[in-house]
């Protein structure tokens, strides 16, 4: 029987979560993290999780598949999101949306608000927005590139999946430590041009006739 492929520890400690002969390096907190998700994934979804991967050679691929995939995650990242996303599928959950619920954790972990709350927040601010006293600069902008009037006129359904890309691509710019302005706020001009009063209009309005008849 053929030895099983194993992928090494940083500490230099084997693994089962390798594919093939290649090799890969991983934390041991990493690959302690994947099997727990594994094993997390297989108590709570028995019967699809055994069809999914019917033999050891499958689930080897798999292990090593979202070690890779997640590497990117710390492992308490990881095991949050796993137990959040078991609450919210009722079908074994692909790798895909396994990330997208671990970049929410990450956004979470830096005080970031739910796209949810932030997409009502941004619903509800009142004109003029920039001025708003915002939860996060960040919601701002995301509901600036998804368009005010867009975000006023359309329902939930169709401009939340658009809200929220742009809400996690502006997360992702805090999570990687870039700076986010303030909403800039237009200054009011010094003096405020009052309208004139309705004598002064006609007044005006006989010169304008007065002029022209001369012409």
């Amino acid at each position: 029987m053929a030895t099983e492929p194993r992928v090494t520890y940083q500490q230099g400690t084997s693994s089962k979560i390798a594919a093939g002969q290649t090799k890969a390096v991983f934390s041991e907190t990493h690959i302690d993290a994947i099997n727990q998700v594994v094993g997390i994934l297989r108590l709570n979804y028995h019967n699809q999780f055994l069809a999914a991967f019917k033999d050891d050679q499958t689930l080897t691929h798999m292990r090593r598949l979202w070690a890779e995939s997640l590497q990117c995650f710390e492992a308490d990242i990881i095991l949050k999101a796993v137990k959040k996303l078991i609450n919210n599928s009722e079908y074994l959950p692909t790798l895909f949306k396994m990330q997208q619920f671990c970049r929410r954790e990450l956004f979470v972990a830096h005080d970031l608000p739910d796209v949810r709350a932030a997409y009502v927040e941004a619903c509800n601010a009142p004109t003029p927005r920039a001025a708003f006293k915002w939860s996060n600069p960040i919601v701002y902008h995301a509901g600036s590139a998804t368009g005010w009037h867009l975000i006023a006129s359309e329902t939930e359904q169709k401009v939340l999946p658009i809200f929220t890309q742009h809400y996690e691509n502006w997360c992702q710019k805090v999570v990687d430590g870039e700076f986010i302005p303030a909403p800039e706020v237009k200054e009011l001009p010094s003096e405020v041009s009052q309208p004139l009063s309705k004598e002064e209009q006609l007044a005006n309005m006989k010169a304008l006739k007065k002029k022209l008849n001369m012409g």
